[in-house]
C-alpha cells in the first residue's frame, strides 16, 4: 500500500531531518533505508509505501501528522544547518546543562542589545 506525499511532506521530512542534525546519509543508516530513497523521498513528492513512512516517522521519533502538517514557526530549511546541529547536540545534555546554556545565550544576547544600544545613543 502507498500513500500519497505533496511538497509539504517533502519539506517536513527535510526540517525534521535537519532539525536532529542529521545528513541524508545519516538518517538513511539509522532507518535502514537508502540515501538514495530519502533523497528521492525528499525531492520528488509522489508517494511513499506505507512501510517505509512508518520507519521515517519512528526513526525520527515524530508522527505521520508531523510530516503532513504545517508550522506557523520559523521554517526550519530557513534556519542555517550548523545551529540545528548545535540545538540537536543540546538536547543530549542534562537538563541542567541545557538551562545553564540557554541563560548563557540570553545573557549574551541582552550584552549585545545593551551595546546596540548606546552605540545608537551615542550617534545622535
Amino acid at each position: 500500500m502507498y500513500v500519497k506525499t505533496s511538497e509539504l511532506f517533502s519539506k517536513n521530512l527535510i526540517r525534521y531531518r535537519k532539525l536532529q542534525g542529521l545528513s541524508q546519509r545519516e538518517l538513511a543508516s539509522k532507518s535502514g533505508l537508502t540515501q538514495r530513497m530519502i533523497n528521492h523521498y525528499e525531492n520528488n513528492p509522489g508517494s511513499i509505501p506505507v512501510e517505509k513512512l512508518e520507519t521515517l516517522v519512528v526513526t525520527l521519533n515524530i508522527s505521520i501528522a508531523d510530516l503532513f502538517g504545517t508550522s506557523k514557526e520559523t521554517p526550519l530549511d530557513e534556519l542555517d544547518v550548523r545551529w540545528l546541529k548545535k540545538i540537536s547536540e543540546i538536547k543530549k545534555l542534562p537538563e541542567s546543562k541545557q538551562k545553564e546554556i540557554i541563560r548563557n545565550i540570553n545573557t549574551n544576547l541582552e550584552n549585545f542589545k545593551l551595546k546596540q544600544e548606546q552605540k545608537n545613543f551615542q550617534k545622535q
